[in-house]
């Protein structure tokens, strides 16, 4: 499958890059056993650069009832020829003040995706995908992860210290629109098979809003609500926000749940 969106910013290939200052050293062996504990029975297979991992007790059912075992893949990038910047992943990876400092050491990376996941539930597969990358820095040399679907650089030090299990997975973007007031929303649900989440405003506090969009995403991923048009959630300063479905004013196009933050705040029309 090909490693893109499709029109609603689902993810049908799902893949980080772990990054490195210095040549790859990965303990697969040790790895692959600490993650067999983590997510169950793996069969793996090797060949030269490229590990594959079928992981046996999570089977996607396709056509005719057929089921598949979901893969994970690791492979090294060669440097000579993997000229994709990172650089442009910083300018949103706001929970990371070292990123920047992160890229400019990075001289390797290696590519971990999933393959033949993208029937599983969301949920599960966030469990197989967060384990794997944590298991994989543990067991290696790396300095830190690019999500280039959340647009974030993640120090290697904190996923292992962190008991976030959405690190990485949700990042929530600022976009200063001058005249047109303050944008952020969310990057990473709708990646997953959720949606995310956008609000358009002025004269609220950013970094209230931030946090209030932190909270409604973990809503969104840990009790999966059914929101219709017009339903509320809670907002800052104590209101309540009226919520309706529209396609996402910054890239990637997905739709989104839009936060209406009421007439003295909000942006656009509603």
């Amino acid at each position: 499958m090909s490693d893109t969106n499709d029109e609603d910013g689902f993810a049908r290939t799902y893949g980080v890059e772990l990054l490195f200052e210095a040549e790859p050293k990965i303990d697969v062996s040790a790895a692959v056993a600490e993650l067999e504990e983590r997510i169950g029975a793996i069969d793996h297979k090797e060949s030269g650069d490229q590990n594959m991992f079928f992981l046996m007790d999570h089977q996607v059912t396709y056509e005719g009832e057929k089921q598949v075992p979901s893969q994970l893949i690791l492979v090294h990038a060669d440097p000579k020829k993997d000229k994709d910047s990172l650089y442009e992943v910083v300018q949103q990876s706001w929970r990371t003040p070292n990123a920047s400092e992160i890229v400019s050491r990075t001289k390797y990376k290696v590519l971990l995706t999933d393959i033949m996941a993208s029937g599983l539930e969301p949920k599960e597969r966030h469990f197989i995908l967060s384990n794997a990358i944590s298991v994989f820095i543990k067991f290696s040399n790396s300095i830190g992860v690019a999500n280039k679907r959340t647009q974030q650089i993640i120090d290697s030090s904190e996923i292992i210290s962190s008991s976030d299990p959405l690190l990485g997975f949700i990042n929530i973007r600022f976009f200063n629109a001058g005249d047109q007031g303050l944008l952020m929303d969310s990057l990473g649900l709708a990646a997953l098979g959720f949606y995310d989440i956008q609000c358009h405003f002025v004269d609220l506090d950013p970094n209230e809003v931030s946090s209030q969009l932190y909270n409604i995403a973990y809503y969104i991923f840990n009790e999966e609500p059914e929101f219709d048009n017009g339903h509320t959630v809670a907002g800052v300063n104590g209101q309540n926000w009226s919520v309706q479905y529209e396609n996402s004013l910054v890239a990637p196009h997905r739709n989104i749940l839009d936060l209406n933050p009421g007439t003295e705040y909000a942006v656009g029309n509603r």
